[in-house]
């Protein structure tokens, strides 16, 4: 009787541990963005960047129209070890944005309290206009949000929302995550990634830090 006790007192132990873990992870809201860049990691180990506890993980499942060979096994490993979880899109601005989507949603995977699928916007194209890339932009995010039921967010550098997002109604109603190493950025946005040169334990070499806002 005696070692049954000791032994339920074992896995509430346990259990208190886990929520407490999770309970930390929320109050922290940082994250880092990952991708086969990162090569293979000691997902038993991740948990820390900064020694503050990471609380979501945004993976590469796509760039143009090919998918990113770890995101997979990311999002796989990233789901068993409890963290909330995202899905991004590199876009790539010389290539055709309804193709590109297709691919996304080929390889996108998604469940309930997952963020929002993101598309990645960082370079101007060299084959067309700004506004040509624009529409392109809009185009992919209308198929997203049409085939999965989500709204899309927009992931893209301070300096190149302001210069060429910025005040386009067709970008209003979605999230934004926006990279600014130097200040917290003036644009109302729910991600901002404040750095690229961070340490996350289980991960070889620098990742990119980010906190969620809201």
């Amino acid at each position: 009787m005696k070692k049954i006790i000791i032994l339920i007192l074992a896995v509430l132990f346990l259990l208190s541990c886990k929520d407490t873990k999770n309970i930390q992870r929320k109050k922290s809201r940082f994250g880092i963005d990952i991708s086969h860049y990162q090569g293979e990691i000691d997902w038993d180990k991740v948990g820390l960047i900064d020694y503050s506890p990471i609380y979501f993980i945004i993976m590469r499942a796509s760039v143009g129209t090919d998918c990113d060979k770890q995101y997979h096994i990311n999002y796989m490993n990233a789901k068993r070890m409890g963290f909330k979880i995202g899905s991004y899109h590199y876009y790539r601005p010389n290539e055709n944005s309804t193709l590109q989507a297709k691919s996304f949603l080929k390889v996108l995977k998604y469940s309930n309290n997952d963020l929002a699928p993101v598309v990645d916007v960082e370079v101007l194209s060299t084959i067309q206009s700004i506004e040509s890339l624009k529409c392109g932009i809009a185009n992919f995010l209308t198929i997203i949000e049409k085939e999965t039921g989500l709204r899309p967010m927009i992931y893209t550098s301070d300096n190149f929302f302001q210069m060429h997002l910025k005040g386009d109604k067709r970008f209003f109603k979605y999230g934004l995550w926006i990279a600014n190493y130097s200040n917290r950025p003036d644009t109302k946005c729910k991600i901002w990634q404040y750095s690229c040169k961070k340490k996350a334990t289980g991960i070889n070499g620098p990742v990119d830090a980010n906190i969620l806002l809201y």
